[in-house]
């Protein structure tokens, strides 16, 4: 049977993503300020029994108008796996404080394997950090959840106000204490620190099969806080972590879908959200403690209930985001839902297309209807 990719989209503010020769019309919001673009997709149709996708695509939009004071805390792994990359590490690392503003940032390393080791407290000294970095050595089995609460504790009391609180967590495989971890990454979290991982793959490494990269994806604040990379990208990757520094993204982001009396979710189908939603009967609840300037999906599926007779619904009864910026500005965004047409019988898709889209957007208050087609590759 022909995969269905008909989508109705509903957006906010006008934001034009080209993809190769498909121009898909959006909307922003706030623009003058740290905002939030949110595009809310569906399928067109689904059978009385079948099941629909559903996609919430969510992405920050940064301020640049002023810098954050940020407090990092560099967690490394310099267990005995680390042979042969720690100085990959150590050269990205160090160019990693290089690249920091000290003026408004501090930084503290919080090296470890079996244990924690050679802990620097926050500083604003780099040839101190250089000296801890170039000094790591690698031995030992990989701990985390003690490097983590090391993290916590360093961020807790030594909290500047007004500051950002960061961990970039570095591991190169899987920890012996995934539970012990997991549990301590939640609790940094839950005080408000955002966290990033990065997944030190080796060659040949799959990372959709990889258990540990997993595992780090699911400690991240968001999928797009986690990076996976061989060691000879690790420079690069640091650098792209060094660049979000300061950056004023919006904060304490809170997606709340609740889905009309029309439709059920279908079970399992957003387990592999990261982060996961909070479930409760047809409503759920992404919350977010940052949202970068990339674009992430929520993605599950929908099921018409039983006995729903031929028709278009809505999907949605309310589909809100929430967020705030750090000047202590909240707001909430109202998503329009999309409407998904209930079928006895699958709907035929032209053989010539692999997919049309069709939507309407509202631009300078002209109400306007947008097809695009594009040739099956």
């Amino acid at each position: 049977m022909r995969k269905k990719v008909n989508k109705q989209i509903c957006i906010l503010s006008i934001f034009i993503m080209v993809m190769f020769l498909v121009q898909i019309p959006t909307m922003t919001v706030n623009a003058e300020d740290s905002s939030v673009i949110v595009n809310c997709a569906a399928d067109s149709w689904v059978t009385q029994t079948g099941e629909a996708n559903v996609n919430i695509d969510i992405k920050g939009v940064s301020s640049s108008s002023k810098v954050v004071p940020t407090d990092i805390v560099l967690m490394l792994d310099q267990s005995g796996s680390m042979s042969g990359k720690i100085e990959s590490l150590k050269l990205a690392v160090n160019n990693f404080i290089d690249t920091v503003d000290m003026t408004s940032h501090r930084v503290s390393i919080v090296p470890f394997s079996d244990s924690v080791t050679s802990y620097v407290p926050f500083t604003t000294n780099k040839s101190q950090l250089h000296s801890v970095v170039n000094s790591m050595s690698a031995s030992g089995g990989t701990y985390i959840a003690s490097a983590i609460n090391k993290a916590t504790q360093t961020l807790t009391s030594d909290a500047r106000d007004g500051a950002k609180p960061v961990i970039i967590l570095l591991t190169d495989g899987d920890a012996h204490d995934c539970t012990n971890a997991n549990a301590a990454a939640q609790t940094a979290k839950a005080n408000g620190f955002i966290f990033y991982t990065i997944a030190l793959l080796s060659a040949g490494d799959n990372p959709d099969t990889s258990t540990y990269n997993s595992f780090l994806k699911k400690l991240a604040t968001t999928e797009v806080h986690h990076n996976y990379v061989g060691a000879e990208k690790l420079n690069e990757i640091y650098g792209d972590v060094a660049s979000d520094i300061g950056v004023e993204n919006p904060y304490n982001v809170k997606v709340t879908a609740t889905l009309s009396d029309n439709f059920n979710l279908v079970q399992g189908s957003a387990d592999n959200n990261s982060p996961m939603p909070t479930i409760s009967e047809k409503t759920m609840i992404w919350e977010m403690l940052e949202v970068k300037d990339s674009i992430f999906t929520f993605d599950y599926k929908v099921t018409p209930k039983d006995g729903l007779a031929v028709g278009t619904y809505t999907l949605f009864q309310a589909l809100t985001v929430s967020y705030e910026n750090y000047d202590g500005l909240k707001k909430t965004i109202d998503v329009k839902s999309p409407v998904i047409e209930v079928t006895d019988s699958p709907q035929s898709v032209d053989s010539d297309y692999e997919f049309i889209l069709s939507q309407s957007y509202s631009k300078a208050g002209v109400r306007e209807t947008v097809k695009v087609a594009a040739n099956k590759s």
